[in-house]
């Protein structure tokens, strides 16, 4: 599901589930395991003229699993289909998320494979809620 909601200052795991290019079946860990580039951005619109934040497969916080080892996102469509489905998961921190205007964003990842395929693999609505914690500065 590329459409998300998270409160503003709160820690959260996105989780994308890859699909092959016919979008027919999901890819394995194994294959995504060799991508030489994963990106997450979340922006103010798809044009993208203000970039809020920014994770990379360097990043220690972007991760390729099996979906049979996500366990704080359920994603049972996804593990009923193929255990050995890839998934990406993006972990966003309070400090990826507390500057966040309270607003309906853009988030997108896309994947560049070993052959230098590239590929967008989720892209939606980002929608940041308020927080009585965590109100706006």
């Amino acid at each position: 599901m590329p459409d998300i909601q998270t409160t503003r200052g709160d820690s959260r795991l996105v989780a994308i589930p890859v699909f092959d290019a016919d979008l027919d079946a999901y890819r394995t860990a194994t294959e995504i395991s060799t991508a030489s580039a994963i990106e997450y951005v979340v922006t103010d619109t798809p044009e993208a003229s203000t970039n809020y934040l920014t994770k990379t497969f360097n990043d220690a916080s972007v991760n390729v699993q099996e979906v049979q080892n996500v366990e704080t996102v359920e994603l049972s469509e996804v593990q009923d289909a193929n255990p050995e489905a890839a998934v990406i998961t993006v972990k966003l921190e309070v400090s990826d998320t507390q500057d966040l205007p309270i607003e309906t964003l853009w988030h997108e990842c896309q994947l560049t494979d070993a052959d230098g395929n590239v590929t967008t693999i989720m892209r939606g609505d980002f929608e940041v809620l308020e927080s009585a914690t965590n109100p706006p500065n």
